[in-house]
């Protein structure tokens, strides 16, 4: 039996609209293109499991031969946003990701 068989109908209705105003507003679209930037890549890569810290980083990689360190930070935060919204996974747990660690050496660091 899954959780949501237990709630009364406002309640999942409320939850469902709570769920749907996560994304800035002004910016829903393009989170969903990078998003489903992310998810072509790894189609193409035939991975079914993509949310996986391995595969972020080798996303990463290669995006970062053409990005830079603040745009592959704030791709990554579209993506982690959608990822919670469209799957209710969090991908925060890659831990040692933070604004200043998100750059191309460290990346390729880790990618290794």
């Amino acid at each position: 039996m899954s959780d949501s068989e237990d709630l009364p109908s406002d309640i999942e209705e409320a939850a469902t609209s709570a769920v749907s105003t996560l994304l800035p507003s002004k910016s829903k679209d393009k989170y969903k293109k990078i998003y489903n930037r992310f998810t072509s890549w790894c189609e193409k890569k035939n991975l079914k499991n993509h949310l996986q810290e391995k595969v972020l980083l080798a996303y990463f990689s290669e995006l970062s031969k053409s990005y830079s360190s603040s745009s592959l930070w704030a791709f990554y935060s579209m993506i982690r946003a959608v990822a919670s919204m469209k799957n209710n996974i969090d991908i925060s747990w890659t831990g040692h990701w933070n604004r200043r660690g998100l750059s191309k050496t460290r990346i390729n660091k880790f990618a290794k």
